[in-house]
């Protein structure tokens, strides 16, 4: 972690820790914190603002989870400041902390909970929730549930091994293959959702294309 120190009374900053390894410039003065703005990502900079700024609000503390300008790299910054007896800011830290690591283990969690690592198509039960959300915010659309299952897909595991059938299956389920099975029939771009379990694919198709 990395801590920046400020006293409003003293105009008095310190930047402690492991800053230098986070950023390639240095905080001298208060202006400097402008650096971190420009440090993240955009769609990020508002947010880290409110945070870093936090006294221009009467805030005791915030925080938030920028990325980098790099696209990988994701920091916390939080911010804890000081009021005297009328209200004005006395004392600010920021600390800033690198939590890439959590962040992708967070979202390998995330995957693993609705997909299937094997094809990247949902798992069964986010299947269930994406395709009762769709019936719900178009209740009015026509919908297509396609259920196909390949004949003693048992076999090929037995005689070639599951690894051979999970390969085979793999390509079989992979969205792109969902799209171009239905090329021919105008639905290209109408499967919604798809999911499969052995050799038994479900896929749940809009009938007048992608709902918009």
């Amino acid at each position: 972690s990395a801590f920046i120190y400020y006293n409003f009374t003293e105009n008095r900053i310190e930047v402690l820790g492991g800053f230098k390894k986070f950023f390639n410039f240095q905080i001298r003065s208060l202006m400097d914190l402008s650096h971190l703005f420009a440090a993240v990502m955009d769609e990020f900079e508002n947010s880290l603002r409110g945070v870093i700024l936090g006294e221009e609000k009467g805030l005791d503390n915030a925080s938030c989870e920028c990325c980098l300008q790099d696209g990988k790299t994701w920091m916390q910054f939080e911010v804890n400041i000081t009021y005297d007896e009328n209200k004005k800011p006395v004392e600010k830290v920021i600390r800033i902390k690198d939590i890439t690591k959590l962040k992708k283990q967070n979202e390998e969690l995330m995957y693993l909970a609705y997909y299937d690592t094997l094809t990247g198509l949902y798992n069964k039960q986010y299947f269930y929730e994406q395709t009762e959300k769709y019936l719900r915010d178009y209740p009015r659309e026509e919908f297509l549930l396609l259920c196909s299952d390949i004949k003693d897909f048992k076999l090929v595991n037995d005689i070639y091994g599951k690894k051979t059938g999970a390969n085979g299956t793999g390509d079989i389920r992979t969205p792109h293959h969902c799209s171009q099975s239905f090329s021919g029939k105008g639905l290209r771009d109408s499967v919604l959702n798809s999911f499969q379990r052995g050799g038994q694919n479900t896929r749940f198709v809009s009938k007048m294309g992608r709902p918009k």
